[in-house]
């Protein structure tokens, strides 16, 4: 063992303690001491080795404080430098800590802001002259804490394992709501078989597993799409817990539309009736199969529906229903139908003239259309197609004009294959008025074309 000769330490060291550590190459010397007379509080510098074997003047490293920094040890990486300080930092434990900082740059004095090794290692005494061997045992010395005799006491810390908890929770996508009974696989590749969890009533799961570079975690539910991610475990030096949070896409709910269909006095379920559903904006038709007077019926998407039915003896019905979200599946829809009888009268919506013509326009053909239908299912039946106008025009005239639009209404039922005997057009002019004729409102209102039942 020889002397190692720095230049100038003697002329500069006037403090009470000196020490140095020795970097693995032997080619870098970090030395703590005071350049103030008696001070026994040091700083920290950096001396490297000259070719001609002595070592360079020292130089005070940036790192330093104000405090007391002393007993330094460079890891065998050459990139790790440990030092024990009395600075105060947020994060201070005892009296003296020991702080790590991490190289920079070749240069050797430009190093990372130094970090507190936390309780970890520090405790409330002072510790110092903090080493690590190949193995990572870590050797430490304390004073304060009158382990033995009350000074300086070496210590040995070996490593042991650090416990990570795993904890999250599983949620909805689209609500945000946890899921309860979710299935979660936490996948390490250390471990041949995932570990299998279930989540808790409020969607949380948890588990311990051991220290690892990285994991994933996989959630399944019933009614969602499968979820899944890859993590990294940053750097621990102290046993953690990691919280990951897993989002279930649900699936798309099969809407549909069901219920019974009904005689109106009598609540029964009116046998094979005949059903359309047709989606508002769109020209597809959907026939439900109501025989026994249910249906069920799967439709594309939310919106409005209308219903259009029929049976024999009874009036034609014809509703909607609108379906906002698939919270209620199926959405329930039933159905009221009015029993024939002599003397009832339906309005005919929709039937439109060429103004102050008889002739049909083509888009009355619709609802003319469930007359035809209604006709042919209940083959009996005759009915009084009746024509009416509000009080606008001579009595004579209106007369004529509501007789001859009554009048085209039979002959298209005719074209239909509707039997004339079946058929009588009458045209009641402005005499039966439904509401006033003082205003816009009223008048078109009386403008109308009825259908009455005259034999069953």
């Amino acid at each position: 063992m020889s002397e190692l000769k720095v230049t100038d330490f003697d002329k500069m060291d006037k403090g009470i303690f000196y020490g140095a550590s020795l970097s693995a190459d032997g080619k870098q010397m970090i030395i703590y001491f005071s350049e103030r007379p008696n001070d026994k509080d040091s700083d920290l510098y950096l001396s490297s080795q000259q070719p001609d074997g002595h070592f360079s003047k020292p130089v005070k490293l940036k790192i330093s404080s104000v405090a007391d920094d002393f007993s330094p040890f460079i890891a065998p990486d050459q990139k790790t430098l440990y030092f024990a300080s009395a600075r105060f930092s947020k994060d201070r434990v005892g009296g003296t800590d020991l702080y790590k900082t991490t190289r920079l740059d070749d240069s050797w004095q430009n190093w990372s802001e130094p970090v507190n090794l936390g309780r970890a290692i520090n405790t409330v005494a002072d510790d110092a002259y903090f080493s690590i061997d190949a193995k990572g045992n870590i050797f430490t010395a304390r004073a304060g804490a009158k382990v033995d005799g009350g000074n300086f006491d070496l210590l040995i810390l070996r490593p042991r394992n650090i416990f990570i908890t795993l904890a999250g929770t599983t949620y909805n996508q689209k609500t945000k709501q946890p899921i309860a009974s979710a299935n979660v696989d936490v996948k390490l590749k250390e471990l041949k078989q995932p570990i299998s969890l279930k989540t808790s009533s409020v969607g949380k799961f948890e588990t311990r597993i051991p220290e690892v570079d990285a994991y994933s975690v996989a959630a399944n539910a019933t009614g969602y799409l499968p979820a899944s991610g890859d993590y990294k475990v940053p750097r621990l030096n102290r046993d953690t817990t990691l919280h990951v949070d897993l989002y279930l896409q649900p699936v798309a709910k099969q809407l549909s539309l069901a219920g019974d269909v009904l005689d109106k006095k009598t609540n029964n379920k009116v046998p094979a009736p005949k059903m359309s559903i047709t989606q508002r904006g769109t020209s597809s038709a959907m026939t439900p199969d109501a025989t026994g007077g249910s249906y069920k019926q799967d439709i594309p998407g939310t919106g409005w529906f209308v219903y259009n039915v029929s049976a024999e003896g009874y009036l034609n019905s014809t509703d909607s229903v609108q379906v906002v979200d698939d919270n209620t599946i199926p959405v329930i829809k039933n159905i009221l139908m009015t029993e024939i009888e002599v003397g009832i009268t339906v309005r005919l919506k929709n039937i439109y003239f060429d103004f102050d013509k008889t002739t049909l326009k083509p888009e009355s053909f619709v609802e003319l259309n469930k007359v035809v239908d209604f006709l042919k299912q209940n083959s009996k039946v005759s009915v009084e197609i009746a024509g009416h106008t509000d009080s606008k025009g001579s009595d004579e005239y209106n007369l004529n004009l509501s007789q001859g639009r009554s009048q085209s209404v039979v002959d298209y039922l005719k074209s239909q294959g509707i039997d004339e005997s079946r058929l009588q057009a009458h045209g009641y002019g402005e005499t039966k008025p439904i509401d006033t004729n003082d205003t816009d409102e009223g008048r078109a209102n009386n403008r109308r074309v009825e259908f009455t039942i005259l034999k069953i």
